[in-house]
């Protein structure tokens, strides 16, 4: 349930970005990316009120979302994505080919320590994880009730919202750390 949630995330963000016609693949997916976030604040700012921020609100509003998102981009002409044209000198390039093939290990090498591994370090237990299964547990984003961190209730909520969704999807805290992947990820294309 936990990867279907996370395509259906996927789906409306790129969908949304096609529409927008950008012309370099480095601003479609950056479009890409600020639109899913948009969207699980979105889903924040409409279920938390609720305390319906659980699997079934997320894949209600999802999908009402998708079906948004479908109208617009066919409207819109079905614009496709922008191709980035395999530049052919880096396959010939052996030095180029081997910073290449590096950098995609790198980013495969993250992707799955980032699902393999649990969470583990001070500021994950004591802050990010702690305030996101908080929320998780009470349906939605709210003031956390006699903390032993203030940064808790302090500071704003930006990050533990899309770690919120990767518990909320997941079940557990596996995917926690594939917001911050995907960012970096987009940011290494660039």
């Amino acid at each position: 349930m936990g990867v279907v949630l996370i395509i259906v995330l996927g789906a409306p963000s790129t969908l949304a970005a096609a529409a927008v016609r950008l012309q370099t693949l480095v601003s479609y997916l950056l479009a890409t990316y600020l639109a899913a976030f948009a969207e699980i604040v979105l889903l924040a700012v409409v279920l938390s009120p609720f305390s319906a921020f659980d699997r079934t609100g997320v894949a209600v509003v999802e999908l009402a979302l998708l079906v948004v998102a479908v109208a617009v981009w066919w409207a819109t002409g079905r614009p496709r994505p922008p191709r980035r044209q395999l530049d052919r000198g880096v396959l010939r390039d052996p030095i180029l080919l081997a910073l290449s093939a590096a950098v995609l290990i790198a980013i495969g090498l993250e992707l799955i320590l980032g699902a393999v591994a649990t969470p583990n370090t001070w500021d994950s237990l004591t802050y990010h994880l702690a305030r996101a299964a908080w929320w998780g547990q009470h349906g939605g984003v709210e003031w956390i009730p006699n903390v032993l961190d203030e940064r808790q209730n302090a500071f704003p909520v930006n990050a533990e919202v899309a770690v919120l969704y990767t518990l909320v999807g997941a079940g557990s805290e596996r995917l926690a750390a594939l917001p911050q992947w995907r960012g970096l990820t987009i940011t290494e294309v660039n």
